[in-house]
C-alpha cells in the first residue's frame, strides 16, 4: 500500500502525498447538465435542485484551531451531485483575508490532508512567499478531516492492521485481501451514504461551490500533490471557470492502480539512492564505509527481517509497515537524512530508541485509501498484485515489496463514477503545471503527461528533490506568483534549478 507521508526539505513543513488519482466526467453526472451537454454551460446555481448550494452565505467565525487571522465557516453541498435534493454534508472551510487579488484556493494534497489546519498553520509562511496579496481559501475535503470524515469500527480496523500488508505469499496475500475486504465493508456500513462519494469528481464539483459562495466568478487554484488531481479534474468538468490555476508535483488520472504504486516505490528508491548518494559529505552518516550498493542492501535485509522479528526497545516494537514508513519518510527530504542517520546508527548498534520513538502509529487512513480505491478502481486478483510486486522489487529492491504487494482496493465495496483516462480539458486557459526531476513522491514524467493531457498548459520543470516545488524554491515560487499575478507563464521548457 502507498506510503502516504513525505516531508518538504524547506523550513520542516510536512505534505501528505498521493494516495490516489482522479477521474473524469461522472457517468451519473446530472440530468440537467447532461442535457446541455456539458456542466459549463450554464452556471448550476441556474440549474433546478442546485441553486440553494450556489448561493449559500458562509457565516465566517473563529477555528476550532484558535488563530486571530484565519476564520472558519461551513458549506453544504449534496453527498451525491447526481441527487441534489437528496442528503447533504457540510465541508469545513477556512479563509484568510488578503488584499485586492480575490479568492486563491489551496489544495495541499493528500488526499485527505486538512487544509483548514494546512492555512492555519501556514498562513503566515504563504503570505511571506508572496501570497499576501490574496484571500486564502482552504478547506477539508469531503471524508475527511471535519467534512463528513469517513468511520472505521475498531474491530475491524484492528483486524486489517493485523493482516501483513506487504505479503511474501500467496497465504499471505489471501489473508490480507480477505482482511481488506472484511475492513472496507465495515467502514462503508459505519460511515452511510457519503463513502460512496469522495472521487475526485465529487470534489471538484464541491471546489466548484466554494469557487462562488466566496464570490470569485473564475477559481484561482493551487493544488499541490493530490490537489492537483482535484484541479485537473476541476478544469476538465468546468474548463470556462478556470482562472489562474497552478497545479504543482503533478499526477495524472490516465493509469492504473498498480502503475501507480509503482510509481510511488520507484520515487521512493530514488529517494534512497540521493541519501546513500549524500552520505560522503556528512560525516554523522554511519554508511560511509559501505559502498552505496552494500548500504542499500543492508537496509534490505533489516527491512525484510522486521517481517518475522519486529525491531524492539523496551517494551515498544516496530513493526515492518512501521519501520518501511520511517525508512520513506525519512528518504524523502534532507530535513529527514539527519534523523535517519542518528536512527541507522542505533541499528548498526542493535539499538532501535529513536525508530521506536518517532515510528507512525498503524492505523489505517480510510479517507485516503477510499479516496484512491474510488479514484484508481483496482482491477487484479490479491495473486496478480503479488506477483506485480515482485517485478516492481527488480527495479524498487526496498520499497517496491512493501508499496505493492498488498492493494486494500481489490474489493473495494463503493462504485466506481469514472474509470480512469486521459483529461479532456476543451477551451481552458493556460494552466501552470510544476514537476520536480526527483519527485519523492511520484514520478516527473506524471507532471509531463498531464501538462499533455491538458493541452493548453506550460511545464515548469524543478531540478531537484522533494514534493511540492511552491513550497521548496523561491525560484519556482516567483515564476508561479508571476502567473498569478497577471498570467504570464515561464518561457517553454523553463528550469529551475536546486541550489
Amino acid at each position: 500500500m502507498p506510503i502516504e507521508q513525505a516531508h518538504t526539505p524547506r523550513r520542516g513543513r510536512t505534505l501528505l502525498v498521493m494516495g490516489g488519482l482522479g477521474l473524469a466526467l461522472a457517468a451519473t453526472v446530472p440530468a440537467a447538465w447532461a442535457a446541455t451537454g456539458s456542466p459549463d454551460r450554464q452556471p448550476p446555481a441556474a440549474t433546478a435542485g442546485y441553486a440553494r448550494f450556489y448561493e449559500q452565505k458562509p457565516v465566517w467565525g473563529a477555528c476550532e484551531r484558535a488563530s486571530a487571522t484565519v476564520q472558519c465557516a461551513r458549506v453544504t453541498v449534496p453527498v451525491d451531485w447526481a441527487a441534489p435534493q437528496g442528503q447533504t454534508i457540510d465541508l469545513a472551510v477556512a479563509r484568510s483575508a488578503g488584499g485586492t487579488g480575490g479568492p486563491l484556493v489551496l489544495n495541499p494534497g493528500g488526499p485527505g490532508l486538512s487544509g483548514v489546519n494546512f492555512l492555519i498553520r501556514g498562513e503566515q509562511e504563504l503570505r511571506g512567499d508572496g501570497l499576501a496579496a490574496y484571500d486564502l481559501i482552504s478547506w477539508d475535503p469531503r471524508g475527511s478531516g471535519r467534512s463528513a470524515p469517513l468511520t472505521c469500527p475498531e474491530d475491524a480496523t484492528a483486524a486489517m492492521e493485523k493482516a501483513d500488508a506487504s505479503p511474501d505469499t500467496p497465504a499471505e496475500a489471501r489473508a490480507f485481501d480477505a482482511a481488506a475486504a472484511r475492513w472496507a465493508r465495515a467502514c462503508r456500513a459505519a460511515s452511510g451514504p457519503v463513502f460512496d462519494h469522495v472521487d475526485a469528481g465529487s470534489t471538484a464539483r464541491d471546489l466548484d461551490v466554494l469557487r462562488a459562495v466566496t464570490g470569485a466568478p473564475k477559481l484561482n487554484y493551487l493544488g499541490i500533490s493530490y490537489g492537483t488531481m482535484i484541479g485537473g479534474r476541476y478544469a476538465e468538468l468546468f474548463p470556462q471557470r478556470v482562472g489562474r490555476m497552478i497545479l504543482d508535483s503533478a499526477g495524472h488520472f490516465d493509469q492504473t492502480y498498480g502503475s501507480f504504486l509503482s510509481g510511488v516505490a520507484q520515487a521512493k528508491e530514488r529517494a534512497l539512492t540521493d541519501y546513500l548518494t549524500g552520505c560522503a559529505d556528512r560525516p554523522e552518516c554511519p554508511l560511509t564505509r559501505m559502498t552505496t550498493g552494500e548500504a542499500r542492501g543492508w537496509i534490505q535485509r533489516l527491512l525484510r527481517g522486521t517481517d518475522r522479528d519486529p525491531l524492539r526497545s523496551g517494551d515498544t516494537t516496530v513493526s515492518q509497515a512501521q519501520f518501511a514508513a520511517v525508512l520513506a519518510r525519512d528518504v524523502s527530504d534532507r530535513n529527514g537524512w539527519e534523523r535517519l542517520d542518528a536512527e541507522l546508527a542505533e541499528l548498526l548498534a542493535g539499538e532501535a530508541s529513536i525508530v521506536a520513538q518517532t515510528a507512525p502509529p498503524t492505523t489505517m487512513d480510510i479517507d485516503n485509501i477510499a479516496t484512491t480505491c474510488q479514484d484508481l478502481p483496482e482491477r487484479r486478483t490479491a495473486a496478480q498484485v503479488l506477483r506485480d510486486s515482485r517485478a516492481v522489487a527488480r527495479t524498487a529492491p526496498t520499497f517496491g515489496r512493501e508499496i505493492t504487494a498488498g492493494s486494500p482496493c481489490v474489493h473495494w465495496p463503493a462504485p466506481v463514477p469514472t474509470p480512469p483516462h486521459k483529461l479532456h480539458a476543451k477551451g481552458v486557459p493556460p494552466i501552470l503545471v510544476v514537476g520536480i526531476t526527483r519527485d519523492t513522491a511520484g514520478p516527473y514524467r506524471w507532471s509531463r503527461e498531464l501538462a499533455a493531457q491538458l493541452g493548453n498548459a506550460r511545464l515548469l520543470t524543478y531540478d531537484g528533490s522533494g514534493h511540492g516545488a511552491y513550497l521548496l524554491d523561491k525560484c519556482v515560487r516567483d515564476a508561479a506568483n508571476g502567473f498569478l499575478a497577471d498570467g504570464t507563464l515561464p518561457a517553454a521548457g523553463a528550469v529551475c534549478r536546486a541550489a
